[in-house]
């Protein structure tokens, strides 16, 4: 009895030093890398940055390759991110002694509707405690320890995934046998589930989305107040969809959501504000210039984009 004690503790000392090498191994194995390619990070952050880049899945692509220009970025871009978490990430990294001196901020007609619901990991990483709702030590373990969630995925680490550089590879690597037709009808159809919407052509959106949209609201307009207090451009994009993307919306339900969006920001701050509205640009009519027909802009179709905002800001 005497020495079934010190074994039990020796095993489970065992055990969780096991369990720690398993979940090192694991984050570097390539199917944890290519997940965390779609977020942002406390590395996100550059003190040294011009430019502060803020937006969900949609600018995550859109911006890619403004890393590729001579300024300096911070990308706090992140797939199934709100408006809330883009305010919070501006408090977090934004001060006075830095060098931001542009921050763009990406919205589409869908993602105005789009409120935080705290069920992500990757944040645990970089906004402190008390900014984090319903706050969950069982999320911040599992940031920390991946295999805690998907504990099958320890396959990986002795039968790994293909590795990808960047968004752009790992996502046309994904959709080189899709049926990316199919797969532009099934996001339409999701948004319409998500919001409880009855399409994406009627202007009544509804009385929980109006409050969502005004809350999201209230969001930027914090961070822009902020910016030109501090002398700070705020630049608003709509990224383009292709135009088969595009035949899924209609005028009323744009005028409803982002349309109600950039009316605020004109009317209460005119030229203050940079907006630019390429949602449907001509210039990125073709799903050519997308890796899945019309909403993640392909490498090409960002530098495109990247060229035609910073070349009319001057920059």
């Amino acid at each position: 009895m005497n020495l079934l004690i010190p074994l039990i503790i020796i095993v489970i000392i065992a055990l969780y030093a096991l369990f720690i090498l398993l979940n090192k191994a694991y984050k570097n194995t390539n199917k944890y890398k290519n997940e965390e390619l779609v977020h942002c990070t406390t590395n996100s952050y550059d003190p040294h940055a011009d430019m502060m880049i803020l937006g969900s899945t949609y600018g995550k692509y859109a911006f890619g390759t403004a890393e590729e220009t001579k300024y300096e970025i911070s990308d706090f871009t992140a797939g199934h991110k709100s408006f809330e978490l883009d305010r919070l990430c501006f408090d977090r990294f934004f001060s006075e002694s830095c060098n931001i001196k542009y921050i763009m901020i990406n919205i589409t007609t869908c993602s105005s509707l789009f409120f935080e619901d705290w069920t992500d990991y990757y944040y645990y990483d970089f906004l402190d405690k008390k900014q984090i709702g319903k706050y969950s030590v069982g999320r911040k373990l599992v940031r920390k320890y991946p295999l805690l969630k998907s504990p099958k995925s320890v396959i990986r680490i002795f039968k790994d995934k293909p590795g990808f550089n960047d968004i752009y590879e790992l996502t046309s690597y994904n959709f080189c046998n899709a049926d990316k037709e199919k797969a532009l009808k099934d996001l339409c159809d999701n948004w319409i589930q998500m919001f409880g919407l009855k399409d994406l052509k009627s202007g009544n959106i509804g009385e929980k989305n109006e409050k969502t949209l005004k809350d999201n609201i209230n969001q930027l307009d914090h961070i822009v107040s902020v910016c030109l207090e501090k002398n700070v451009v705020p630049v608003i994009v709509i990224p383009p969809f292709s135009d088969i993307l595009n035949e899924y919306f209609g005028e009323a339900f744009i005028a409803a959501t982002v349309g109600v969006i950039i009316n605020f920001f004109k009317n209460k701050y005119g030229d203050e504000v940079k907006i630019y509205n390429e949602q449907f640009d001509n210039d990125f009519a073709s799903p050519d210039l997308y890796l899945d027909d019309g909403f993640r802009l392909s490498k090409v179709g960002s530098r495109l984009l990247v060229n035609k905002i910073f070349s009319s800001l001057g920059l």
